[in-house]
């Protein structure tokens, strides 16, 4: 039994003996062009351009490497702010101490652009409101033709018999506020003054918990902000007809948008502080007995 253990001890001694003389070590010192000791450089060692091993140096500008197998290597020091410095044909010896010293020059940086894409948050902490915001610069590819059909996409909203309802109310009990004045009907609710969809620039839906500076609303707020002109021009002209395909009742829509600076002469600021958007149309519909029936309406009216 003794002869078994003492035979185990010498296999194990011999093989760590053996295991320890295969390999080298590469050490050395990294400083800069006044002979300060850098820290924290990025030692590489690579052969046939694969990297091997690798590691930091320390505070006092000193790294240590074990366990190489015997070579020529190539190794890299690399550090932000500092140039790159790369050694060739560094000789690795069995159980031997390979020091390679380096040193490194200060260089600038130039660090690429990076894009930031701004997200919404989830959650908006100082909103009391159920606020759902609608995305206007859609609007112009989508089937729609009023106020009341954009707020209908909306979840909680919905036409019945071309009325809006919010949550379940009556069309009547929604507020409707253009540029911070109020526009409902006073009498009977509901939407006193038509805006065209290309004059929209920002809408919001609210559909509880509304602030104290909208007033007289039971089932929702609709506040709509009109646009602005901008420093160059622009303009819109869209006319709709049913009358090449179809008949029997017609429809005839005509609309246009007109923008930019009053004075277009003037400087920069000049035109973007002084400008214009002129928005208008108009609708006209025909019966099925347009045909049959000619009248003209204004035949009863007597003018000077």
């Amino acid at each position: 039994m003794r002869k078994l253990a003492l035979i185990l001890l010498i296999v194990i001694v011999g093989t760590t003996w053996l295991f320890a003389g295969t390999t080298g070590k590469l050490a050395g010192r990294v400083t800069d062009e006044s002979g300060k000791p850098i820290s924290y450089v990025n030692v590489m060692v690579f052969q046939n351009g694969k990297r091997i091993t690798g590691i930091m140096s320390k505070e006092n500008g000193t790294y240590i490497i074990i366990n190489i197998p015997p070579g020529e290597y190539t190794v890299k020091f690399v550090l932000l702010s500092y140039s790159a410095l790369e050694v060739s044909n560094v000789r690795i010896n069995v159980d031997q101490t390979t020091t390679q010293n380096a040193r490194l020059a200060r260089s600038s940086y130039t660090i690429k652009p990076i894009r930031v894409v701004a997200q919404k948050d989830a959650i908006v902490k100082d909103n009391t409101s159920s606020v759902r915001d609608v995305n206007t610069e859609n609007l112009g590819s989508m089937a729609i033709g009023s106020v009341e059909d954009i707020v209908a996409l909306q979840a909680g909203a919905s036409m019945v018999g071309g009325e809006l309802h919010v949550r379940g109310g009556r069309a009547n009990e929604v507020n409707y506020t253009i540029d911070n004045m109020s526009v409902s009907d006073p009498v009977d609710g509901g939407n006193a003054l038509q805006v065209d969809t290309d004059a929209i620039s920002d809408m919001k839906v609210m559909t509880g918990g509304f602030p104290a500076e909208y007033g007289n609303a039971q089932s929702g707020v609709i506040n709509i902000v009109t646009k602005d002109g901008d420093s160059f021009y622009s303009g819109k002209v869209e006319y709709n007809t049913d009358h090449v395909i179809t008949s029997g009742r017609n429809s005839d829509v005509f609309k246009f948008a007109f923008g930019g600076p009053l004075w277009p002469l003037g400087s920069e600021d000049l035109r973007e502080r002084l400008t214009f958007y002129v928005n208008g149309g108009g609708e006209w519909l025909d019966g099925r007995l347009k045909d049959y029936y000619i009248a003209d309406p204004m035949s009863d009216y007597n003018f000077f």
